[in-house]
């Protein structure tokens, strides 16, 4: 979520009191984001959140080490015992920064609370996500 490198990396849009796009664009580091899952943990919306729309069609590389992935694992654990009526759409193109974030969303949802499933595009998952309305 820094900004030092003059390009938000992980950005958070909250479209609605229970939707959240999480767009990740460039080059995302473990780091980022460990820092957007304790952001959106600590935002005073996360109780009425009911869906995520994780966006990485644009990664073009992913930097995340074991100890990241076990970070964020850890964290995603715990808000989704806190708040374990989410859904999490997975966006990701075809590249392979993409699909190392797939793998982890893969290994991620046999860990947590949320459901969770990867889409290639923006419109699947939104369909997804429309069909628990």
């Amino acid at each position: 979520m820094d900004d030092n490198e003059g390009s938000m990396a992980v950005e958070l849009v909250w479209e609605s009191q229970e939707t959240l796009q999480v767009i990740y664009t460039g080059e995302v580091t473990g780091q980022q984001a460990v820092d957007s899952l304790l952001a959106i943990g600590s935002d005073p919306r996360f109780d009425q959140l009911r869906f995520i729309l994780g966006n990485g069609a644009t990664i073009t590389k992913n930097i995340a080490s074991d100890t990241d992935i076990e970070k964020m694992t850890s964290v995603a654990k715990a808000l989704s015992k806190t708040n374990p009526g989410i859904k999490n759409a997975v966006v990701m193109g075809s590249n392979e920064a993409a699909q190392a974030l797939v793998n982890f969303y893969q290994f991620l949802a046999e860990d947590i609370e949320w459901q969770v499933d990867t889409f290639t595009t923006e419109a699947d998952a939104r369909a997804w996500l429309a069909s628990f309305t």
